[in-house]
This record gives structure tokens, C-alpha cells and sequence, in this order.
């Protein structure tokens, strides 16, 4: 399977995890539901800061950057 995404993720600025999962806002169409369960995207309502692009993998953390 190939990857939803090009980007490489930033180092996360709370905590300097590696690994990070795309934040995605709006309506979600079907294939965003499954890329959610499956862990490749984060799903989100309401924008509330446009740059913010990323959560943090560490589950701990949490941090949206």
C-alpha cells in the first residue's frame, strides 16, 4: 500500500517524537473514515488554528503542531 502522504513529518515541538499523524479538518468523505481507523490521519471538526497540521504520535503527548 502506498503511503497518503509525501510529506515527512516535523519533530513534534513538545517532546521531539518522530513520528506524527496528519491532522485533517471538515467533513470527512468514506476513505477518511477508513484512513482514520487504520491510524493514517487524524480527523478533525473545526479548524480553530489554520496551521496546525500534525499530532504528535507519542499518545502521551498529544501535541497539535
Amino acid at each position: 500500500m502506498t503511503d497518503l502522504f509525501d510529506d515527512l513529518p516535523p519533530l513534534c515541538p513538545a517532546c521531539n517524537q518522530k513520528q506524527s499523524t496528519p491532522l485533517i479538518f471538515g467533513i470527512p468523505s468514506q476513505e477518511m473514515l477508513v484512513a482514520e481507523r487504520l491510524g493514517d490521519i487524524v480527523l478533525a471538526s473545526i479548524a480553530d488554528d489554520p496551521e496546525v497540521k500534525w499530532v504528535c504520535g507519542n499518545r502521551s503527548c498529544g501535541q497539535r503542531f
